[in-house]
């Protein structure tokens, strides 16, 4: 069965330069689209199953049964996003992952729009599960948004039972992550008899630093669970120094941090900028980096954490820096 991915490909430049759509609370000539009222008392669909070959769209109609439309963004990509009113449902805060003073309630007393964000099928010899992540937004066109916002990431559960997909779990707002509204496309892997999935973005001031963030989220007994995150994870937009991170699972209900990159301590024409990225760095690394900042050399690191999984939490089990070269 071949599944639908729908991912936005934008530029930096037009995420730079668009602005976010008018809201319809703050431009009365701003007419907004024809919303459904869903009439849920509760924040959920219910009891749902749908037919196998069901496509990303449909389980849009699905769980959230409001007015179907096709957008045309600016990168000539097709979004798929439903309309919708919930009048009795209790609004949920979702605060911004990354500026915590940042947060909005989902749903809006006005009007909403749901896009598909991410579907795919995962077999394991549990079963067969799919996956179907999408995202909440207020604007008519949800590709753009200020530095500071971030989109509302919801994940629905499927289980495929007597050959139809049956929902296990839904969560219309597991946090508001991304930048400039962009909601940052999932990574799932399994480990032991759990599902892993991980929310990574970056975020920085503009022309500055900017550093990445992976939230991570935990699959058991058909339960979403956030069970950590994990800062600084890379470093990009400075000469003085970059490095990422990979995320691996290699043994049952382990999962490792592998991150690589560069420190230019020999950059002495801006010293202030050189001390000023050391915040950022992985804590087992200040001590090195610190050192190179000093002596004026570089040095390429790579670090690996391995961390398990232990309920709902991950616990720290080894650290091993498997490269330090100075130049």
């Amino acid at each position: 069965m071949q599944l639908k991915k729908s991912h936005l490909l934008l530029t930096i430049a037009l995420l730079l330069f668009q602005p976010c759509a008018a809201q319809y609370d703050s431009d009365s000539s701003f007419i907004p689209p024809q919303a459904t009222e869903l009439g849920w008392k509760t924040f959920h669909p219910g009891d749902v199953s749908v037919p196998i070959d069901a496509c990303g769209d449909s389980l849009l109609h699905v769980l959230f049964p409001g007015k179907f439309h096709k957008e045309i963004s600016f990168s000539d990509d097709t979004i798929s996003m439903i309309y919708w009113l919930c009048h009795e449902c209790k609004p949920v805060l979702s605060v911004y992952d990354y500026m915590p003073d940042f947060s909005e309630y989902v749903p809006d007393s006005a009007w909403n729009t749901t896009v598909e964000l991410f579907d795919t099928l995962i077999i394991s010899e549990t079963g067969h599960f799919r996956f179907f992540f999408f995202y909440q937004t207020t604007e008519m066109f949800p590709e753009f948004c200020g530095r500071f916002r971030g989109a509302n990431i919801g994940a629905a559960l499927f289980k495929e039972e007597n050959g139809r997909w049956k929902l296990k779990n839904f969560n219309p707002v597991l946090g508001s992550f991304g930048s400039f509204g962009r909601p940052p496309a999932p990574q799932i892997i399994k480990t032991g008899n759990n599902f892993i999935f991980f929310l990574t973005y970056a975020n920085g001031g503009a022309g500055g630093v900017y550093t990445g963030i992976t939230n991570v989220f935990l699959v058991k007994n058909d339960t979403f669970f956030n069970i950590h995150k994990e800062d600084f994870v890379s470093l990009f937009n400075t000469e003085y120094g970059e490095w990422f991170t990979n995320i691996t699972s290699e043994k049952e209900n382990e999962i490792s941090f592998v991150t690589t990159g560069i420190f230019n301590g020999g950059f002495t024409d801006s010293e202030n900028e050189t001390e000023f990225i050391l915040q950022f760095a992985p804590e087992e690394l200040k001590e090195k980096l610190q050192s190179a900042r000093k002596e004026g050399t570089k040095l390429n690191f790579t670090l690996k954490r391995t961390f398990y999984i232990f309920n709902e939490y991950l616990k720290l089990i080894d650290t091993v820096i498997l490269e330090n070269i100075n130049e």
